[in-house]
């Protein structure tokens, strides 16, 4: 006799509710030996609705179906559907906003970090500006060999390689509105404290935070809106080119 024979009717039905949301009432009901309106009772007793349940199954599925290359904010930046050109920043210049971004960063950041800043830019127009920040082991041992100077793209190349094949974790992206700083604004051809998106998306590995990826923009250049699969849709709103 299997484990499943000896639970109770409300352990079966909630397990086989969690397990194929799609079964129906009337299926969940056969399998416990039990009736529709018990089942009912059940689910509602465990706050559990099968439609919820059906939504979050498919968008697991969505999920594990998607490539980690289109959840990638580093490439969402790269493939925006106008003209751009990236252009590395100063090994020496770390652009970030806000402080508190930073706060699940442990150890030092300048001994303990590899990070690269990038300007996107269209027509010498700047429209965005990105941060990239490693864990300089995981960076060393997952990504590269050795600290070469990484344009965007051969970056991007390299991370994808390497997320494809292990089991690091891809956050979803969070967008925010700031108020930037003077060297963010300076940066991006701003008066001192204008509004700017702020976008923000990490790498964990064993629920170590490894990698940062940030991306700031200037509100009134561009709308941000998310695809059927969380990924981040930029479009030119009055930006030049």
């Amino acid at each position: 006799m299997s484990n499943f024979d000896w639970k109770t009717k409300k352990e079966k039905i909630l397990e086989n509710a969690r397990r194929d949301p799609f079964l129906k009432i009337e299926e969940l009901a056969k399998k416990a030996n039990t009736t529709p309106r018990y089942v009912r009772t059940i689910l509602s007793e465990a706050n559990l609705s099968l439609m919820e349940l059906r939504e979050q199954y498919a968008r697991k599925m969505e999920d594990k179906n998607t490539k980690i290359s289109e959840k990638l904010l580093l490439g969402q930046l790269l493939n925006v559907a106008f003209s751009s050109k990236v252009k590395p920043l100063s090994k020496d210049e770390l652009l970030f906003n806000n402080p508190q971004d930073l706060d699940n960063l442990s150890g030092d950041l300048n001994r303990e970090y590899f990070y690269q800043s990038y300007l996107h830019l269209l027509k010498e127009t700047p429209w965005s500006v990105s941060t990239i920040i490693f864990n300089n082991e995981a960076f060393e041992e997952k990504f590269l060999k050795g600290k070469e100077d990484l344009f965007a793209n051969d970056l991007y190349t390299k991370i994808c390689r390497c997320l494809e094949s292990s089991k690091i974790q891809v956050s979803d992206i969070i967008i925010d509105v700031e108020i930037s700083n003077a060297q963010l604004a300076a940066t991006l051809k701003l008066p001192p404290l204008s509004p700017v998106f702020r976008v923000k998306q990490i790498l964990k590995d064993n629920d170590d935070e490894i990698a940062l990826f940030l991306a700031y923009f200037n509100s009134k250049q561009v709308t941000l809106s998310f695809s059927y699969n969380r990924g981040l849709i930029i479009d030119r709103k009055n930006l030049a080119g």
